[in-house]
């Protein structure tokens, strides 16, 4: 049997990139449909008999939008009416947080729902499969339970102790490597990232596309598990990539330069030409070259107050300011008592006013 394996779904309307389709669906959900349609299909050209999700199908916890679970069962049931199995592992995205309430019941009719331990079949192939627990003991305990010298793979939605982040910092939570019997190879989701935990034998698939900025540069994978050889083969999944780049200049040659980066991803501005008055212009230019969403996040030159205006503020009774500025303000709060909090406050600060920086643009 062949089985493709997914990682994190996280699929969600996202309020930070609010573009629709011509149908009002989310553009951001709509990534996600589409590359599980592409999974779907290519599992029908070569013959997959399964697709497991390692958990975190949605990304909101308790309250989920009617177009996520309809793009999620119109997804699911596209597999199944494909003649493919669907295996779905909660994930902590999916759980309440109460007890053992999740967000995956609406698939059970359809598909295979891990929301406790369970031992798989794929063929004569024994697969263990966890969905997440809070406690890292209780999945100690399934993997003690359930894995058996029988056992080739270990499917599960869990951290793993010591796991370097991007930050640096090391994860502190979760099991341990030596938790994970050496006899099986072990896939995980949780973590975003595809990370080869232990070399041949221990992952984490990371989320099937990218999720926000974070993950820029950041390759992307699903896997296909061959139970007859034992073996995993990774590959890339597809979608928008946040991106991020320099525009050093709007001639069109250079700009040039930059199109295929631009086109159908997320940009994040790093610099724009000196002398743009209009920075609004650089976003509709690259919109116009075909880019998905844009941010401009360049560093603007910051220009210290005037000398005078320091002079000025310097020596004025702070308090009195306090008293004008709540005088002068139209509100229909009680003035005497948003004057006495202004000056409780500026009296629990230091006594000195801190000027903020002007920003010049230039």
């Amino acid at each position: 049997m062949k089985v493709i394996l997914i990682g994190d779904l996280q699929s969600h309307v996202w309020k930070s990139f609010p573009e629709t389709s011509s149908e009002g669906i989310n553009l951001r959900l709509l990534d996600t449909f589409n590359e599980l349609d592409r999974i779907r299909k290519m599992c029908v050209k070569n013959s997959v008999d399964a697709v497991c999700v390692l958990g975190d199908i949605f990304e909101a916890r308790n309250e989920l939008n009617i177009s996520v679970i309809n793009m999620m069962l119109n997804a699911f049931k596209g597999f199944v009416d494909s003649d493919i199995s669907v295996v779905l592992l909660v994930g902590n995205h999916d759980r309440t947080g109460v007890g053992k309430e999740h967000a995956l019941e609406m698939f059970r009719p359809f598909c295979e729902i891990v929301d406790q331990p369970r031992t798989l079949k794929l063929g004569t192939t024994e697969v263990v499969a966890l969905p997440y627990f809070p406690n890292a003991k209780t999945t100690v305990r399934a993997i003690e339970q359930f894995v058996k010298p029988t056992t080739k793979l270990l499917l599960g939605h869990t951290a793993i102790q010591s796991l370097k982040m991007p930050n640096g910092e090391l994860w502190g939570q979760g099991i341990h490597t030596r938790d994970i019997p050496k006899h099986v190879k072990a896939v995980f989701g949780h973590f975003h990232r595809f990370t080869e935990v232990i070399p041949g034998r221990v992952y984490f698939l990371g989320s099937m596309i990218q999720v926000d900025r974070s993950d820029a540069g950041i390759d992307k994978f699903f896997a296909v598990y061959d139970s007859e050889k034992h073996h995993l083969d990774f590959h890339p999944t597809r979608g928008p990539k946040f991106v991020a780049v320099d525009v050093p200049s709007l001639h069109p040659n250079l700009l040039e330069e930059i199109k295929p980066i631009v086109i159908g991803n997320f940009v994040t501005v790093k610099s724009i030409p000196t002398g743009i008055e209009d920075v609004g212009s650089v976003e509709r230019m690259l919109v116009e070259m075909g880019a998905r969403h844009v941010e401009l996040s360049y560093q603007l030159p910051i220009t210290p107050p005037p000398q005078s205006l320091v002079a000025a503020v310097q020596g004025v009774d702070h308090m009195e300011i306090i008293r004008h500025y709540v005088e002068d303000t139209e509100t229909t709060l009680n003035k005497e008592e948003l004057t006495d909090v202004g000056i409780e406050i500026a009296s629990e600060a230091d006594g000195q006013l801190i000027m903020s920086p002007v920003v010049d643009i230039q």
